[in-house]
């Protein structure tokens, strides 16, 4: 999650980032929520990057917020929620 909104092409230069840091990871965007992008990623992975504290896209810090449960569910949550 970013505190504003990121563009589409922006959120996959994060995407390619992390897997280069972390191995495989499937991004999702958020239809109607520019601000968060779910990562779909193994037990083993999800971890490092609830841990990473220097993501940045752009001038804005990325933070993980949600950090497990369906894919649907976390979309539904940060479309309703803005998170």
């Amino acid at each position: 999650m970013t505190e504003g909104e990121v563009a589409s092409d922006e959120w996959k230069d994060l995407a390619r980032v992390l897997e280069q840091r972390f191995g495989k990871v499937k991004a999702i965007p958020v239809k109607g929520n520019g601000s968060v992008l779910v990562i779909k990623t193994d037990n083993e992975v999800a971890p490092r990057i609830r841990e990473c504290q220097d993501l940045r896209i752009g001038g804005s810090e990325v933070k993980s917020v949600l950090t497990s449960g369906s894919i649907g569910k976390l979309k539904r949550v940060a479309g309703r929620s803005g998170a």
